[in-house]
């Protein structure tokens, strides 16, 4: 369609670098199904025209219902903070496009999943009950604008906190992972939050060790990572952020584990050649050093995920965790990204254990 984002180039790569090396076509395809039905054992874009009054880019891809470019829950906290200033002299107007939307939403992920009809509470939640508290704020921004009539104002300056960015390492095989990312979304709805993505590896971390704490003699772990690896090298963190939604949703498969990878990269918009680079050594470098990166933060002793952010004193605060089985959502999520802070920024501190773990609950309560 007209207004699709070019996905084709090769941003990231860099001048000069060859392609990665991949085995025969043939071969990597049968390998890859041998392989992952080894693991398993053990363990598009339709047109989103919601309204021409959406000038910007965060706009839902359906039938998903994720934003564009943040790759979360539409509305995405973007999408929260525009659409009350262009309405914000008109709440019924709102409210009532608001709901239209959200009708179209759960009639569209309802035909997606038939034995998973949306729960009208949460999608109320997700689509309305945010916005009276949302309209306020942009009332109190616009009142703090310049007379030229910017609706950009700045919240440094005005007692309002800045937006934090979560830098987030994962391992996109890790169903826990996935729980604590879904988290993390939340968080972004209820506190001034913006995950960035990128990749560590569950390969790499267990690389030297006697056992094998993952259960995978065969290396299958290493193929979800290096799809990942060249999704977000070939087509940037926001792809690598759809892939990774589509991982754990339309292409997830028995049981608590990734399905089809073809699939996902179906759902998340992207090439099915990606799959190839699964079988490929050509993006280890990427991911090691990534990987790298993040355990400089925290050590080798954890696992994934692990997320940082920078104090309000410069100083990098970084963790590992929280593990967490369900998905906290609304204020609950808020309240535990405030404590977790609050916790992991304490000079000295070092762990803190709850209860043994559960079975994870890859989806939203309800």
């Amino acid at each position: 369609m007209a207004d699709e984002p070019d996905v084709g180039t090769d941003e990231g790569r860099s001048a000069g670098e060859s392609s990665p090396q991949t085995v025969e076509p043939g071969a990597q395809a049968g390998q890859l199904d041998s392989l992952r039905t080894e693991y398993s054992s053990r363990r598009r874009d339709r047109g989103t025209a919601a309204t021409d009054r959406l000038g910007w880019s965060h706009l839902p891809r359906r039938p998903l219902w994720l934003c564009r470019v943040c790759a979360t829950d539409w509305p995405c906290l973007t999408a929260r903070t525009l659409l009350p200033l262009d309405y914000v002299a008109d709440p019924v107007g709102l409210a009532v496009f608001l709901a239209g939307l959200m009708q179209e939403a759960m009639a569209d992920l309802h035909r997606l999943h038939p034995s998973r009809r949306p729960d009208p509470k949460l999608m109320h939640a997700r689509f309305l009950g945010w916005a009276a508290p949302r309209l306020r704020i942009a009332r109190d921004r616009l009142r703090l604008s310049s007379e030229e009539g910017r609706h950009e104002q700045t919240w440094k300056g005005h007692g309002m906190p800045e937006t934090i960015v979560a830098d987030f390492w994962f391992d996109p095989s890790c169903p826990y992972t996935w729980t604590t990312s879904r988290w993390l979304l939340e968080v972004a709805k209820v506190r001034p939050v913006e995950p960035r993505w990128h990749l560590m590896s569950l390969s790499v971390l267990n690389e030297g060790r006697d056992d094998d704490p993952e259960g995978d003699p065969e290396g299958y772990l290493w193929v979800p990572v290096r799809i990942c690896a060249a999704v977000r090298q070939q087509h940037g963190p926001e792809a690598l952020a759809r892939l990774y939604t589509a991982m754990w949703t339309t292409a997830r498969g028995d049981g608590d584990w990734l399905g089809d990878l073809h699939t996902a990269l179906d759902a998340a918009g992207l090439p099915r050649e990606l799959v190839e680079a699964g079988m490929s050594t050509g993006y280890d470098d990427a991911v090691r050093a990534s990987h790298a990166e993040a355990i400089s933060l925290v050590g080798t002793h954890v696992g994934t995920p692990i997320i940082a952010v920078t104090g309000t004193d410069g100083r990098r605060i970084a963790f590992f965790g929280p593990v967490i089985s369900r998905i906290p959502t609304g204020e609950q999520a808020g309240r535990l990204w405030d404590g977790t802070l609050l916790v992991a920024g304490v000079p000295g501190f070092h762990e803190l254990k709850g209860a043994p773990h559960a079975e994870p609950q890859l989806d939203y309560p309800g």
